[in-house]
Formats: C-alpha cells, sequence, structure tokens
C-alpha cells in the first residue's frame, strides 16, 4: 500500500530534523570536549608543596601568561606537605628542560 505524498514529506522532514540535531549535539559535544582538554595530548607532573592557599583543583596553569594547562589534583601527603598534580599540554610541556624552575604566583 502506498503512502499519500504528504506523509512521505513528513516523514522525510523529520528524519531530517532528527539527523541534523544528531549531528548539531555532536559538534557541540566535541566542541566542549576540545575546551576541556579531553582531545589533547596531556602531561602530567606534579609539585610537593608546603603551602597551597588559594590554589585548588581547576586552577590555570600559566607559561609567560598563556594557558597551557589546569591543576588536577592535590593530595595531603603524610609529611603533612602537599602533592599538586598539573596537567599540561603536550606541545609546550616537551620544551621544558629537565631543570625546569617554577614560580607558584597567586592571582
Amino acid at each position: 500500500m502506498l503512502e499519500p505524498p504528504a506523509q512521505v514529506t513528513k516523514r522525510r522532514f523529520s528524519v531530517g530534523f532528527m539527523l541534523l540535531g544528531l549531528v548539531l549535539a555532536l559538534l557541540l559535544g566535541g566542541g566542549i570536549a576540545w575546551q576541556q582538554g579531553l582531545l589533547r595530548p596531556l602531561a602530567r607532573l606534579y609539585f610537593l608543596a608546603d603551602d597551597v592557599t588559594g590554589l585548588a583543583p581547576g586552577n590555570t596553569v600559566r607559561l609567560s601568561g598563556f594557558r597551557i594547562g589546569k591543576v588536577e589534583s592535590m593530595v595531603l601527603q603524610p609529611d603533612l606537605k602537599v602533592r599538586v598534580t598539573l596537567a599540561i599540554d603536550q606541545e609546550p610541556f616537551s620544551r621544558l628542560r629537565a631543570d625546569a624552575r617554577a614560580d607558584l604566583v597567586r592571582e
């Protein structure tokens, strides 16, 4: 049994809208993942600090004023120092030398 042309047109129109919605949702999800750094290769490094006042997971890590990563976690050690783990973008991290030093600056 053949469907009337009006129903076929409505069905194609609704399927087209659903596909468009799916594509837009995937693009939005990909954009959010990219913005959050989920699609970029990251290097993780840590340092021990005596005082981490004003520092929290999610804080931005900057190199020469440019955002290169974020504070990933902070764990209290048995000696009461805090192990701070940083997630740094792989590209700028590869340029750092083994003897590189960092300064903790609170904004």
